[in-house]
Order: structure tokens, then C-alpha cells, then sequence
């Protein structure tokens, strides 16, 4: 019997090449290459019956395993990796019977060791203020049209808890922010032989208020609830010890203008 963690990732670039065919005709091929990376953390082996013969029958053999107790990945999938945790059994058959083979999954839940968190650092506001530059075609394009200002009282989450925050919407366009919708996204990274992904997941987000042209719009919320996905849960950041797939988190702002001509 072998028991088995790792993390894997594989990653999938489409490549062209045009040339010049018969008759001044260009032609174009494609091909795919793959980047692939892994990272071994258990690869043990359990040895459970030997050379001995079953008699006829259900048998049972009792084993464990201890999991290390830090630097362990939890159970992760992604688009373009994974971690998983599994356990291989492979028993030998008779003369006229054909070997026996079976994996099972199983989940290896987050590891959150709270003596390498400072409690300043949990109490840390975070603050962010932008101005980004709103435009759609020819309709409008003004610098500064619309200026945001973010207030998060800490930086520390777990999975079931509120997200706090304190938002002011400055709206300097000629036209109305028909809504704001504050969005709780997962960003994850994935490395393989120099080349990376990144893929999103947003887990959660609420309404915010219109704002009317040349208006200032305080956003006070306290109800962005972080949610609990069984069976794993959400994962923490970084995953707790996996060096090819990075995961954060963070607050994503999208608003909708009202424009008329």
C-alpha cells in the first residue's frame, strides 16, 4: 500500500507558424506544448500482507498514518493544478485472476499555525485609495472621473467571518454610477518551467449604493461574509507549503455608469 501527496501542475500554450506554402499561399500549423511541474510531499509504503495468502473471505488490516503536523498543502484544485492526497492498495492475484488495484482520495484539510501570525499584524488596517480613468469608446474618457477610497479595519480572515469595510465614492463624471458591487476574489497562481497562470475565483459579493454625477457616496458595510465550502473549505493563503500553486485573496470593486448621449 502506498500513501501519496503532491501537488501538480500543467499548463498549456497553443503555438502557430505560418509559412509560405505553394503558389505564394501562406500556410499555418499549430502545435501545443506543455509545461508540467510537481512537488512530492508523502510517497510512503506501507507493506501489509506480504507473501502471504488470503483465506477465503473478508479480511480486514488495521493500519495508520501519521500526517505531519506543518508544512503540509491542503487539498487544492485549480484550472490548471491541484493538490491531492491519496491511497494507492495493489494486491497481487492468483494464477487465473487478475491483480487487484485501488486509489482512494483523501481531503487533507487547512493547517493554521497562529504563533507565526503577530497579533499587530491581525489589528493592521489596510487602507487603499485609487482614481482609475473611466472610459467606454467615444462615449466619455475624463481623468480621475471617478476616485475611490477603501477602509478595511484588519487583514486576518477565516472562513464563516464577516468582512468589514468603509468605502467613499467620489464621483466626478458627468454621469450617474447606477452600482458598485464589492466582489471577495481568489487569485491563483500556478508555476511550471518558467511560465505562469493565473486563474480567479470570486466567492462572494454585495450591491453598494448609485452615485449621482459630482456626488460623494459613503459605503459602510459589515454583512461580505466569507463563505464555508465543504469539505475542504476555503484554503488559506499560499496554501501553507506549496512552492508551484500560490493562492491570495483580496477586494475587487466594479461599477456600472449610466450613460446617455
Amino acid at each position: 500500500m502506498t500513501i501519496e501527496g503532491k501537488a501538480e501542475v500543467e499548463i498549456a500554450e497553443r503555438h502557430s507558424h505560418t509559412s509560405a506554402g505553394p503558389k505564394g499561399r501562406s500556410h499555418t500549423t499549430y502545435h501545443t506544448e506543455y509545461y508540467r511541474a510537481k512537488e512530492i510531499y508523502i510517497s510512503s509504503v506501507i507493506p501489509i500482507l506480504g507473501e502471504a495468502r488470503l483465506p477465503k473471505g473478508r479480511t480486514v488490516f488495521p493500519f495508520n498514518y501519521v500526517l505531519s503536523a506543518s508544512n503540509l498543502p491542503c487539498t487544492f484544485q485549480a484550472t490548471h493544478g491541484s493538490v491531492k492526497y491519496s491511497i494507492f492498495a495493489h494486491m497481487k492475484g492468483s494464477l487465473f485472476q487478475f491483480d487487484i488495484r485501488e486509489t482512494i482520495y483523501f481531503v487533507v484539510g487547512p493547517f493554521l499555525d497562529l504563533s507565526r501570525v503577530r497579533l499587530d499584524d491581525l489589528r493592521q488596517t489596510t487602507f487603499a485609495e485609487e482614481s482609475p480613468v473611466v472610459g467606454c469608446c467615444s462615449c466619455f474618457k475624463a481623468p480621475e472621473s471617478i476616485r475611490l477610497q477603501l477602509i478595511v479595519p484588519k487583514r486576518y480572515f477565516i472562513p464563516g467571518e464577516f468582512i468589514r469595510f468603509h468605502m467613499t465614492i467620489e464621483n466626478k463624471c458627468p454621469h450617474k454610477l447606477l452600482s458598485g458591487v464589492m466582489q471577495f476574489v481568489q487569485l491563483v497562481r500556478c508555476f511550471a518551467q518558467g511560465t505562469m497562470r493565473v486563474s480567479e475565483n470570486v466567492y462572494a459579493q454585495i450591491a453598494g449604493p448609485e452615485v449621482q454625477p459630482g456626488c460623494t457616496q459613503n459605503w459602510q458595510v459589515d454583512n461580505l461574509r466569507i463563505p464555508v465550502i465543504q469539505p475542504v473549505g476555503i484554503p488559506p493563503t499560499d496554501l501553507g507549503g506549496c512552492n508551484i500553486i500560490k493562492v491570495g485573496y483580496g477586494l475587487r470593486v466594479l461599477g456600472i455608469f449610466c450613460v446617455s448621449k
